[in-house]
């Protein structure tokens, strides 16, 4: 290498050291485009990248779900509670009580009415178990 510099002189090193760097990229880049396959083929990563964004989807997907769902069950067992607290009047309770059966007997066993009364019904089975009720 000493001899190269002494041949070439020292200011012409840095010139030469700089065009062995671009005669290699050059090199590379030539292999690069004239070569058949990829490491990374463009389009294999732009459907890896949509595969990707549809999971992705579905899982925020089905959290947002399970979340609402959660939600849903706490706002049912804090009405079921305010419910079961209201019911505990006797009064309050009969009265449900004889419009739960009066709506029983009002339509068949498909009909609204008659669903109605089964949940008004199971509400006071479950805020007062001792009963016995229809």
């Amino acid at each position: 290498m000493q001899q190269l510099i002494a041949v070439l002189g020292e200011e012409n090193v840095d010139a030469l050291k700089k065009r062995l760097a671009d005669l290699i990229i050059e090199h590379a880049r030539d292999e690069l485009e004239n070569y058949g396959d990829y490491l990374l083929y463009p389009p294999d990563m732009t459907d890896l990248i949509k595969e990707t964004m549809t999971d992705v989807e579905k899982k925020v997907a089905k959290m947002y779900k399970d979340a609402v769902i959660e939600i849903n069950k706490d706002y049912i067992d804090k009405m079921k509670n305010y419910m079961a607290q209201q019911l505990q009047e006797k009064e309050l309770r009969s009265k449900i009580t004889e419009y739960a059966k009066k709506l029983q007997y009002w339509g068949n066993e498909h009909s609204k009415e008659y669903q109605i009364s089964q949940k008004l019904f199971e509400i006071l089975r479950e805020t007062e178990p001792n009963q016995n009720i229809v």
